[in-house]
């Protein structure tokens, strides 16, 4: 390539720079360019004190606020309980407001900006009686900012996002009502579910109950019945997962109860907790530190669940409060899918070793007898008045206790022709004798007397290791 071809290409290069410098420079000028040493620039349209009302529109609620000394106050409900801090900000920040930049003194076409027919506008009313109103244009990504012009100017400026934050409150939000009461699932000691007209009743008893013939059982159906803990956990623990999603009424009369579905609800819980708190005594000890003790205490709970709001989410309310709130919309759902048969005791046999003194054990028709005597740190074991190794009997009572019914069949199934009869009798006082009958049932199960169907191969595990006793 010759000089001359060189030096024109350079010269084309180099126009092609600087007027692309000078483009952007132009197009950016007002829209886009941020000059990071530049300071913010006062609106000043206002002062704080004097904002006496605010108007804007959030989501489907219209929301004027007017206050009455210190005291915002919705006007279609001065009974509403406005969040002051709320109504503060809005009136502060407006008034206080900075902008990024000034775009435009005087701007002559608004229309670029978004602001011919802004479509969010904050209205503020002066103490004076005048009115102040902020609109709100075109989003620029370019510093995650907003268009802005006050009413009867022809300024332009570019503000942060924040302004439009303070006004994100619909009237859900804007309610200052207290946090709706919740329970956790470590302190419920009792529980009543009434969904669709269906009632379950669960309560814990880490003690056992004397109703019962062993105390390895923790949460019953009733006073007889114990029920699986592992299922019982798992229902408390979805009923006790609601949460507020927002205020739907701070104070819902008979008729807005009626329309939220909350006089016949759909669920009822009643939960019975035990809280323990951490109080002070009024004494220090030797250090001067305050000296606390825990207090523990029974609180009742009770949540009603009605009607699905237009977006899914559900009515719901405690009796401790006049306030309806919104709660998941999977809540009531998750308590349908629960299987409740789940809740029935899987444990087949559940003697606690230390109240055994003697077990009867009948297998093929020939019945055996093992004692245990309880002298000192270690018992000792005995099968028809012949020692037996400890290990022996460890390993045949495991095999019993460990068995968990893996279904259940029909009511009227029991094991009339048991073929494996274990007859426990305790110390337990009232259950002397405590006895497991397994009987065949098909190829896969044996059945006990209360139509509990274990696996073949567990129950073959108990003939196992009784006939293993003695084995050296």
């Amino acid at each position: 390539m010759g000089k001359g071809k060189k030096l024109i290409l350079l010269l084309l290069v180099t126009a092609v720079l600087v007027g692309g410098y000078f483009a952007a420079k132009h197009f950016l000028k007002d829209d886009d360019a941020q000059d990071d040493a530049a300071e913010t620039v006062p609106v000043g349209a206002m002062q704080t004190d004097d904002v006496a009302g605010i108007l804007y529109v959030c989501g489907e609620d219209k929301i004027e606020l007017e206050k009455e000394g210190d005291t915002w106050r919705l006007k279609a409900d001065g009974a509403f309980p406005v969040n002051q801090a709320y109504a503060d900000t809005m009136a502060a920040d407006a008034a206080d407001l900075q902008a990024v930049r000034l775009v435009s003194e005087s701007a002559d076409d608004f229309a670029q900006y978004g602001l011919d027919a802004p479509e969010t506008a904050y209205v503020f009313t002066l103490t004076d009686g005048s009115q102040v109103t902020y609109y709100i244009g075109n989003y620029n990504s370019f510093g995650s900012t907003y268009y802005m012009n006050v009413a009867g100017t022809e300024k332009i400026y570019l503000i942060s996002g924040d302004l439009l934050d303070d006004f994100s409150h619909d009237l859900r939000a804007l309610a200052d009502v207290d946090d709706m009461q919740t329970v956790s699932t470590q302190d419920v000691r009792e529980m009543t579910l009434t969904l669709d007209g269906k009632t379950t009743h669960l309560f814990y008893a880490p003690d056992g109950l004397d109703t019962v013939y062993s105390d390895l059982f923790t949460w019953f159906l009733d006073e007889k019945t114990p029920a699986d803990a592992t299922a019982a956990n798992d229902l408390v623990g979805k009923a006790a997962s609601y949460a507020s999603l927002g205020c739907e009424s701070y104070k819902a009369d008979e008729a807005a109860l009626s329309s939220f579905g909350l006089d016949a609800p759909a669920l009822t819980a009643k939960f019975v907790c035990t809280v323990s708190e951490e109080k002070e005594t009024g004494e220090t000890d030797d250090d001067g530190n305050a000296v606390t003790e825990t207090v523990t205490r029974e609180e009742t709970v009770t949540l009603l669940v009605g009607n699905a709001s237009k977006d899914g989410s559900l009515y719901a309310k405690t009796d401790a409060s006049d306030v309806v709130y919104l709660i998941g919309a999977d809540y009531l759902q998750a308590l349908r899918d629960f299987d409740t048969q789940s809740l029935r005791n899987k444990r087949v046999c559940a003697v606690k070793s230390t109240d055994v003194e003697s077990a009867d054990v009948t297998i093929g028709g020939k019945t055996s007898t093992i004692t245990v005597t309880h002298t000192g740190d270690v018992p000792a074991y005995a099968l028809d008045g012949s020692k037996i190794d400890a290990e022996q009997y460890d390993a045949f009572f495991a095999a019993v206790q460990s068995i968990n019914a893996e279904s259940f069949a029909d009511k009227d199934a029991s094991a009339q022709d048991a073929t494996i009869v274990v007859t426990f009798h305790t110390s337990r006082p009232g259950f002397e004798t405590v006895t497991l009958r397994l009987a065949p049932y098909d190829r896969s199960f044996y059945i006990d007397d209360h139509g509990a169907l274990v696996n073949k191969r567990d129950a073959e595990q108990i003939v196992k290791t009784f006939e293993s006793i003695g084995e050296k």
